[in-house]
């Protein structure tokens, strides 16, 4: 199943595609996770890299309800395509 988030203008597609941190565990959506400022955020999705050189973009919600995008690396983990 095809899942599609609006987030400004564009559309997500998170089929078959991971979000791993740094001490290999797969994290999922709904879960808080820390960045690298020490601000707690909760993911909401996630978007595969478009290129091998790309990092692909994580779909945050903070403490205030602001949704935002980020790299991976903001919140420590990496996405795996697959």
């Amino acid at each position: 199943m095809l899942t599609f988030y609006k987030v400004g203008v564009r559309y997500l597609n998170t089929m078959n595609n991971k979000l791993i941190n740094k001490a290999g565990f797969e994290v999922v959506r709904g879960q808080r996770v820390t960045t690298f400022r020490g601000e707690e955020v909760e993911v909401i999705d996630w978007r595969a890299p478009h290129k091998p050189s790309s990092s692909g973009r994580v779909v945050v919600k903070n403490v205030n309800d602001s949704i935002r995008e980020y790299f991976p690396s903001v919140i420590g983990c990496e996405i795996v395509v697959g």
